[in-house]
């Protein structure tokens, strides 16, 4: 008899695509899994995946491709720094 899945992690892929569908970065997200998740069933789950303004220029869209679950527990990632904001370090 199989166990109940009770802890993971789902890693999302988003892609940053131009208007010839060009592949220009991809941005990883985690995700807790909706568990426990009973033997031999299935869970579905919507997530809103999110990237910083500055990583999709006017004429390009995002679309989340790849999708991997794993059975490692989830940890919530760090939170990045935004990128500086133009000009900064220049000297007058």
């Amino acid at each position: 008899m199989s166990a109940p899945a009770t802890q993971g992690t789902v890693v999302l892929g988003t892609h940053i695509l131009d208007a010839a569908g060009h592949d220009w970065a991809t941005i990883a997200s985690t995700r807790p899994l909706p568990v426990p998740i009973a033997p031999r069933r299935t869970a579905r789950q919507t997530w809103t995946v999110c990237v910083d303004a500055w990583r999709v220029p006017p004429g390009m869209h995002m679309e989340t491709r790849d999708i991997t679950v794993t059975n490692a527990p989830y940890r919530a990632p760090s939170p990045t720094p935004d990128p500086p904001p133009s000009g900064a370090g220049r000297l007058s």
